[in-house]
């Protein structure tokens, strides 16, 4: 059995926080000297995208602001590496209630005028092998992923896929399992931090400040005076409460898999979608919350939960595709209830030569455990898959192109 292990320094951020603000320092402080000023717009940009991916998985907004006091975070270059055998360093404070603004979390990256970076064929930054550094192909963003991670409260852990191993190689490019939950359980503003529990085919989701799901419906038909009202194809539940909506019309990047009904939710919230026995070869989307997604008994069914950490269900004895998307930005860990020999699941995003898959033969959460496979595809998203009740023996694969897109493709016997 695997065991995510995240790691805590010490606290987090105050309860209630929803926005950090960082910028690039212009002077030293708190006794860290910056050796030069971080001005390169390529370097800026992927230090915003890191910003970003932590974003999209604990739900704190980072803004850059300008540099002086009030910012909460600040970055600049320093010569790390000659002193501490380390690329990065991120020093902070925290008191009872939080860590503190005081003086600022300062990062502090290697500089690249002492280990210099450089860009491989497709714009990829490296460092640049030290004379002291343990880490020979350690990228610019891996690097600054791993320090925010720092200061959101992580520390190094002994999980050698995750963004806060202490080695920062080729294997963990990316987030994996032990930082999704990590995220989801220090920071649980965001999410509930555990997984719902399927006891029926509609759960309550879990509940979140302000539901923001709108239930669309086909139009109601008028035959000679009356009024035919459309069949309910899907229920949805929300904040609470459980909605009965009918199918909306599908013009996403999916449409080429074979579907009929469709529904789609792009929001946050953690909500339920099930499709109903009325719903023929349903479609159904959800967005970057902990979701739950259930198909039908019947025929086929398409299952694609967004990012974050869902449950998808197939409904009883169908064909259903199951999909997880490696080009939105992100770490997706999707719990597939019920695969058997008729379902597949694709994961887009694999590139031979770039991305790496690896499989665990059991790894999970609560009560839902069986072979895990995790996609890093090599742009700084993860892709985590754990087939609830089969064994490697059970599971099939191959590398393929689904649509003309690079990816990968599982099966079970």
């Amino acid at each position: 059995m695997s065991s995510y292990s995240y790691a805590l320094i010490g606290n987090t951020w105050p309860a209630g926080t929803t926005t950090l603000t960082y910028s690039f320092a212009t002077s030293a402080v708190n006794g860290n000297a910056f050796s030069s000023s971080i001005t390169n717009s390529t370097e800026r940009t992927e230090i915003a995208a890191a910003f970003a991916t932590w974003s999209t998985i604990t739900g704190i907004q980072f803004v850059e602001v300008a540099d002086g006091t009030t910012a909460n975070i600040r970055l600049n270059f320093a010569d790390v590496e000659s002193t501490s055998a380390a690329l990065g360093q991120t020093t902070l404070s925290y008191a009872a209630n939080g860590i503190t603004n005081a003086n600022s979390p300062v990062i502090l990256l290697e500089d690249p005028n002492e280990t210099p970076l450089v860009a491989d064929s497709t714009g990829i930054l490296y460092y640049s092998q030290g004379a002291n550094s343990e880490s020979e192909d350690t990228t610019f963003l891996q690097l600054v992923e791993h320090e925010i991670g720092h200061v959101l409260g992580f520390a190094d852990n002994n999980d050698p896929n995750s963004i806060e191993n202490a080695s920062l190689t080729s294997i963990n490019r990316g987030f994996d399992g032990t930082d999704l939950i990590g995220a989801l359980t220090l920071y649980p503003s965001f999410s509930t931090g555990t997984l719902p529990t399927v006891t029926t085919a509609v759960t309550t989701a879990a509940a979140s400040a302000t539901p923001d799901v709108v239930a669309t419906s086909t139009a109601a038909s008028s035959t000679s005076g009356s009024t035919t009202t459309a069949p309910t194809l899907f229920t949805l539940s929300d904040n609470g409460s459980t909605t009965a909506v009918t199918a909306d019309s599908y013009t996403g990047p999916l449409g080429f898999l074979p579907h009929g009904d469709f529904f789609s939710y792009n929001g946050s919230d953690n909500v339920n979608i099930v499709a109903s026995s009325n719903a023929t070869n349903p479609l159904i989307a959800s967005g970057s919350g902990i979701d739950l997604l259930q198909g039908t008994a019947t025929g086929t069914s398409v299952l694609d939960a967004g990012t974050g950490a869902n449950i998808d269900i197939d409904g009883g004895n169908g064909a259903t595709t199951f999909v997880q998307n490696g080009y939105v930005s992100g770490a997706t860990w999707d719990f597939l209830q019920n695969f058997h020999g008729a379902d597949e699941d694709i994961l887009f995003g694999y590139i031979p030569g770039l991305s790496k898959l690896t499989f665990t033969d059991s790894a999970g959460m609560g009560s839902d455990y069986g072979v895990t496979a995790t996609l890093l595809p090599g742009n700084g998203n993860s892709e985590e898959v754990t087939f609830v009740g089969v064994t490697m023996a059970d599971l099939h694969g191959a590398a393929t192109t689904v649509d003309g897109v690079p990816s990968w493709v599982l099966w079970t016997s």
